[in-house]
């Protein structure tokens, strides 16, 4: 579905001013921390890879090919 191009402005906009504090939020902090953040962004790349991985293995089911079971009362 094709977006507006008010919708797209204000997403761009939005993005924009986040990307600007994120700039300055680092440029803030110390060295130590951004190195140790960089280093959490890298540990967490294994897990995504993985992930997807999984997910590409997964056979994907067609919304409503079989119907739930009804839930039985306790």
């Amino acid at each position: 579905m094709p977006r507006s191009p008010g919708a797209l402005a204000r997403d761009a906009v939005i993005a924009l001013l986040a990307f600007g504090y994120s700039v300055w939020a680092i440029s803030g902090a110390s060295q130590e921390v951004v190195f140790k953040g960089t280093l959490l962004v890298f540990a967490g790349f294994p897990v995504y890879a993985w992930l997807k991985y999984r997910d590409a293995r997964t056979p994907l089911k067609a919304v409503g090919s079989e119907p739930e079971p009804p839930a039985k009362a306790a």
